[in-house]
Parts: C-alpha cells; sequence; structure tokens
C-alpha cells in the first residue's frame, strides 16, 4: 500500500503549529481550502471516497468508509479550536454505509 493510502499527519510549519491548528498532509487546516487540500487523497478511486463542495460552494464534503475514514479527530479538533473559523456542521451516514462529514466557515 502506497503513502497515498496511509496518510501520515505532518505540522506544515512551526507558526501554524503555534497557533494550535491541525496539519493533515502537510496541509493546515485552518480553512476550507486547506481542508480540501489536506483530504484530496480521498478522491483516488481506491480509497472509496471524496472531498468537494457543495453545491453552493459553502460547504466542504469529506466522504470516506467509515472504518477507513482516517483523520477524522483532526477534523474534530478543529471544530473544537478556537484559532479557526472552520466547524463540523454535520456528520451522518450515506446510504451505501460511507461516512460524510460536512465542514463550514463561520
Amino acid at each position: 500500500m502506497g503513502a497515498d493510502n496511509h496518510p501520515t499527519v505532518v505540522p506544515s510549519n512551526a507558526e501554524e503549529q503555534s497557533a494550535n491548528i491541525p496539519s493533515v498532509n502537510g496541509h493546515a487546516l485552518a480553512d476550507l481550502e486547506g481542508v480540501e487540500a489536506a483530504f484530496d487523497y480521498l478522491k483516488k478511486d481506491y480509497n472509496d471516497g471524496d472531498i468537494g463542495r457543495d453545491l453552493e460552494g459553502e460547504r466542504v464534503l469529506v466522504t470516506a468508509r467509515a472504518r477507513r475514514f482516517q483523520h477524522l479527530d483532526h477534523l474534530l479538533d478543529v471544530h473544537a479550536s478556537e484559532d479557526t473559523p472552520v466547524y463540523v456542521a454535520d456528520v451522518y451516514a450515506t446510504h451505501d454505509g460511507r461516512q460524510r462529514v460536512e465542514l463550514a466557515e463561520e
């Protein structure tokens, strides 16, 4: 299995780390663009996941198989953080058994 299949958390730089903003795959989860970049690996066919925007472009939708949803804890850390405007708007299971997390900005 390749590195894309098992991404790791990598702090992007000392300044972002000091602000207590979680990072995934070298991207700070400080805004919705950072979340999209960090979870871009889900678009690969073998991951059976996806990341994209809703129709209005206001929310990021992260979808993955529940048993393989890596870094969900970091999305929850972002939600709890006061250092970023990103928050978890909704979490639910899809009809095909995958998990979807919707993120938005204040």
